[in-house]
């Protein structure tokens, strides 16, 4: 809480900045005021049609503290149209499974399938753990968020200006854990007629971000605020949704919510006593859902990989690397098969910004250790240096075999020990920042290794595997290759093996393009065509 407090201390002394707006500690009595003692669930309904969705007029950043909200800066207005920014989904707890980055219309949560409780049932501020995917770049934040949600306005008249407060909680927190403050946004609906279902699916201004709990782990909360956000809503609920994501046990939905849910029942509004507020709706064994119910948000980001990208715009060539300390393979072709099950292949290395990037990437590599890379001599071999080849048929020069000599007594190639017919990348002795390459044999032994992608199946200019942990492309098996080239019979790409495939793909070898090198032999030759047509023949 200190370095909350301090945030905020900052924020208003800093220029620029309007003065904040906070939720009072008191605000007006809800309708029905719950009492002091644990509040029971109420009757549960499912809804009979969809709620009204509606748009905010503006939105604002805010930050929670202590039970108060409190607006930071000038209000904006909200971006405009339905588009979403590119990324992949941190935290989903509701499904996607048509891709059309909004929430499946499935039972027991979405679509006519929102239950909600009568209408006495108020329930201002809303909380619940949250852990997000975990190769999520937190440090990016939520770029985008796709926060479809409902809820029920009952206030005690016929209209009420309606502002809900979300916000992200940074701290690692376990079930039913007090909040203690976040990072958020307010949206500002204006007034609203009451005793109406709403939903709204809400977007970030370009470049804006939701900050995320830095561990992967925390809570998000969302709050139900009037009077220009400046107190709590007369009575407001959230619709609740069941998901299998909801325990985390849905694969193709990242990211899992705890199964308690923080309702903010018992005044004073905007405190979270677990011990009378938190609660499971778990009414599987009334047959109503199969899973546990709660209010549930989705949010956008993006992923880190695994997998390092080194950029064009940094000097490099857009290949995908990945390093792992902890992964070692006894043999070189243990290596290779296991770079090649992800799609990649073992790293190679063509000129010195390459190099330069593995020593990055291999910051904690001890000095004088060796790895696994993807050259070997073919054979016959022409000892020492001759007949060298990289696994991509990148051409080979050898040009690094004596760059920055760790011993200018020795030389490589040296075939030593004998039938020494695989690349390894070492580091100097006594010096992790410079390296050589060596020849080895294949089974020099639990060695680690940096695996590298550089496909386009699709021939786009982009590598399919940065593609893949963008969101952009879809690897259902996960194999690191895109669904959509995963059958190299259809040629163009359109979901269909045709005629107009065989087109493509003689039109392909024609110019000699990589791509109709479907035996990868490393040659565009008659060969291919014969290895085409068995693959176009069987539909794959």
């Amino acid at each position: 809480m200190l370095s909350a407090r301090l945030t905020i201390a900052a924020l208003l002394t800093g220029a620029g900045l309007t003065a904040i707006a906070h939720a009072q500690t008191t605000p007006s009595t809800p309708t029905t005021a719950p009492t002091t003692a644990a509040p029971t669930r109420g009757p549960l309904f499912l809804s009979g049609g969809q709620p009204t969705r509606i748009e905010p007029v503006r939105i604002a950043r805010a930050i929670f503290v202590d039970g108060e909200v409190h607006r930071v800066g000038e209000w904006l207005d909200p971006p405009s149209g339905e588009s979403r920014a590119d990324g992949g989904r941190i935290f989903d707890c509701f499904g996607d499974s048509n891709g059309d980055r909004f929430m499946d219309d499935a039972t027991c949560g979405l679509g006519p399938g929102r239950w909600y409780f009568g209408t006495g049932f108020c329930n201002q501020f809303v909380s619940n753990d949250m852990t997000l995917h975990p190769a999520t770049d937190t440090s990016a934040g939520a770029y985008a968020a796709d926060i479809e949600f409902a809820w029920t306005a009952r206030g005690s008249g016929t209209s009420e200006q309606c502002v809900i407060g979300i916000f992200v909680e940074h701290s690692d927190t376990d079930a039913c854990e007090p909040d203690s403050g976040g990072w958020g946004w307010l949206f500002d609906f204006e007034e609203l007629p009451q005793d109406t279902a709403y939903y709204a699916n809400l977007d970030l201004p370009f470049g804006d971000v939701w900050e995320l709990p830095p561990s992967g782990k925390g809570s998000y909360m969302f709050t139900y605020l009037t009077d220009d956000g400046n107190s709590w809503a007369t009575c407001a609920q959230p619709h609740l949704w069941g998901a299998s994501n909801n325990l985390g046990a849905d694969p193709n939905n990242p990211g899992e919510q705890g199964e308690f849910q923080l309702d903010d029942l018992v005044p004073p509004f905007g405190e979270h006593d677990p011990a009378v507020e938190c609660r499971s709706y778990d009414f599987s064994e009334d047959l109503l859902c199969p899973e546990v119910l709660g209010a549930m948000i989705q949010f956008w980001g993006t992923l880190r990989g695994p997998g390092t990208e080194f950029r064009v715009e940094d000097g490099g060539n857009g290949h995908w690397y990945y390093y792992d300390p902890d992964a070692r393979a006894a043999s070189w072709f243990e290596a290779r098969d296991r770079a090649a099950a992800v799609g990649g292949h073992l790293a190679t290395v063509t000129d010195a910004a390459e190099a330069g990037f593995y020593l990055s990437l291999i910051d904690d590599l001890a000095a004088d250790e060796t790895m696994y890379l993807g050259g070997y001599q073919e054979l016959p071999a022409i000892e020492p240096d001759q007949r060298w080849r990289w696994v991509t048929d990148e051409p080979f020069s050898g040009q690094y075999w004596d760059s920055w000599v760790c011993d200018p007594n020795r030389s490589q190639p040296d075939d030593a020990p004998g039938d020494a017919e695989y690349l390894l990348f070492s580091t100097c002795p006594g010096h992790n920042a410079q390296f050589l390459m060596a020849d080895g044999p294949a089974d020099s032994g639990g060695l680690r290794y940096i695996v590298e992608w550089d496909a386009d199946c699709n021939g786009d200019g982009l590598v399919d595997y940065g593609q893949i942990l963008r969101g952009e492309l879809a690897d259902d098996d996960g194999d690191g290759v895109p669904d959509i080239c995963a059958c190299v019979a259809d040629f163009n790409f359109d979901g269909q093996v045709n005629t107009l495939d065989f087109l493509a793909f003689l039109t392909a070898w024609n110019a000699g393009d990589p791509r109709a090198d479907i035996d990868a032999d490393g040659a565009v030759d008659t060969l291919d065509i014969l290895a085409y047509l068995n693959l176009w023949a069987a539909g794959c």
